[in-house]
């Protein structure tokens, strides 16, 4: 855990020998903790703008995140091998193709992952919670679609194998049962769920960032302001950096395993990473107290 470190303005006084009550007195100057990020766009005002909007360096101050936190990325899988995430990828699984590989064949969910979670290692970029283990759950197919069996199926793994955040960056415009059953459940067991709003520019309800159990997250471009193609509405609970993100990405020979993309999927995880810290921070807080910290901070 970094933390700043900084000492108040006193007189300092040094040690007193027998022989002398005072050597010298001195101004006490002000002392932090330096956490150096050399990730090459961390910083960068294309691709690291949105560390920089959320003021992520700040919380940093107080943590990077914890290993024994874990978020989920429902999504089309991850790529292990990507260096973003060594040593921090837990086994998974994959709904689509009924087996225990949830190898990306897409490149959405690495990308997502990266937003998240990827490390302060040197190369790239960073994610919200660099320390935090991910735990990745194929849900949707190489063309990035899906159905709600698949994703449901997912949380109740996510769940069911400790994780504390769920990722969903994904959605539709009409809700299911099952779906709604399987929300209840992640939040019944005390697991935090985050969804994208959708990119129609609509306020029409997109699930499952609209039930209530769900932090919905909208997307803002590199100003501040509210993307044009982002849904909006009353179910919206917080919005994020979502346009022109840099992050890892499936393919190594793409870019060097980096690439740019936009949405409110991209959004969503900025949301998942604050998750993933404030439960590095307060393991006690439950989904209706991390939804209310949130909104209230926003």
């Amino acid at each position: 855990m970094w933390r700043s470190c900084r000492a108040q303005h006193h007189l300092a006084v040094a040690a007193q020998p027998a022989a002398t009550l005072v050597n010298f007195v001195e101004e006490d100057g002000a002392v932090q903790g330096t956490l150096d990020i050399a990730d090459p766009y961390f910083n960068d005002s294309a691709g690291g703008y949105g560390h920089a909007l959320i003021q992520l360096s700040k919380a940093w101050d107080i943590s990077t995140g914890s290993s024994a936190v874990i978020i989920a990325v429902l999504d089309t899988g991850i790529n292990r091998l990507h260096p973003e995430f060594k040593g921090r990828v837990m086994a998974g699984t994959d709904f689509i193709n009924g087996d225990s590989d949830p190898a990306d064949d897409h490149g959405h969910g690495t990308h997502v992952a990266g937003i998240a979670a990827a490390a302060i290692d040197g190369k790239g970029s960073a994610g919200v919670c660099p320390r935090c283990k991910i735990m990745p759950v194929k849900v949707l197919d190489k063309l990035n679609e899906g159905s709600w069996r698949s994703v449901s199926r997912g949380i109740l793994y996510a769940v069911n194998h400790g994780a504390h955040v769920i990722n969903l960056s994904l959605g539709g415009f009409a809700s299911s049962d099952t779906l709604e059953s399987a929300i209840q459940y992640a939040h019944d067991h005390g697991v935090v769920v985050v969804a994208a709003a959708g990119n129609g520019a609509t306020d029409e309800p997109f699930y499952p960032a609209a039930l209530d159990d769900v932090i919905g997250v909208s997307a803002v471009v590199k100003k501040d302001v509210f993307w044009s193609l982002s849904d909006y509405g009353d179910y919206i609970d917080v919005a994020a950096p979502g346009v022109g993100i840099l992050s890892s990405y499936h393919d190594l020979n793409f870019g060097g395993g980096y690439a740019f993309m936009t949405g409110t999927s991209m959004a969503t995880p900025f949301v998942s990473g604050l998750v993933g810290l404030m439960l590095s921070v307060d393991p006690s807080l439950d989904p209706d107290k991390t939804v209310e910290l949130i909104r209230r901070s926003r």
